[in-house]
C-alpha cells in the first residue's frame, strides 16, 4: 500500500510531466529551421564551441557571403549557415532581444545552444528532428555596430525534457 508521501511524489510527477508539450508544436521534440529564430553553427565543430562558450565566448562571423571555411575564418568566431550578412544580424538581434525581455521579466534564460539533434521517428513512421542537450547561452553587443558574441550562462547543460518525457 502506497504512503501518502509516495502518492503525492506519484501526482507531482504526473504533473510535471503532463506541463511538457508532447505534440508537434513543440520545438524541442520536432525542430523546424526558422527564418527569425534558427541558426545552425557551420564552424567550429560541437567540442570546440562547447568548450568556449564556457570560457571566454564567440563572436558570430557576419562578414561577406560565407564561403569555403577556410576563408576568413579566425578562432573566436562562429560561422553559421546564414550568409547573408542582414539575414544574420536581424536573426541574432531576434534572439537577442526575446531573450533579454523573457531575463528581464520572468529572471529565466530562455536561449538555449542545442548540441547534438536526433533524428527519429514515430509510430505513424513520421520523421522529426530533436535537440539532445540544451546549454543556456546569452548573445551580447555592446554597441550597434559590434559583432554578436556568444557567451555561456552559470547554469549547466540539461537533457532536453521533452524528448525525456516523449
Amino acid at each position: 500500500m502506497a504512503t501518502p508521501v509516495d502518492r503525492v511524489a506519484s501526482a507531482l510527477e504526473r504533473w510535471r510531466n503532463n506541463l511538457i508539450d508532447l505534440t508537434r508544436r513543440n520545438p524541442l521534440l520536432s525542430l523546424k529551421p526558422n527564418q527569425t529564430s534558427y541558426l545552425e553553427i557551420v564552424q567550429p565543430g560541437l567540442m570546440k564551441v562547447y568548450e568556449q562558450v564556457q570560457g571566454k565566448g564567440w563572436v558570430f562571423s557576419v562578414g561577406q557571403a560565407q564561403g569555403p571555411p577556410s576563408l576568413g575564418f579566425r578562432g573566436n568566431e562562429l560561422v553559421t549557415n546564414q550568409a547573408d550578412r542582414k539575414v544574420l544580424v536581424q536573426i541574432l538581434t531576434n534572439l537577442y532581444r526575446r531573450a533579454l525581455t523573457d531575463y528581464r521579466e520572468r529572471g529565466l534564460h530562455v536561449l538555449h545552444l542545442a548540441l547534438g539533434i536526433l533524428e527519429w521517428r514515430d509510430e505513424e513512421n513520421e520523421v522529426f528532428r530533436s535537440p539532445l542537450l540544451l546549454l543556456p547561452v546569452k548573445l551580447e553587443r555592446h554597441s550597434l555596430r559590434a559583432p554578436f558574441s556568444l557567451r555561456g550562462v552559470d547554469e549547466d547543460p540539461i537533457v532536453n525534457p521533452a524528448l525525456t518525457a516523449r
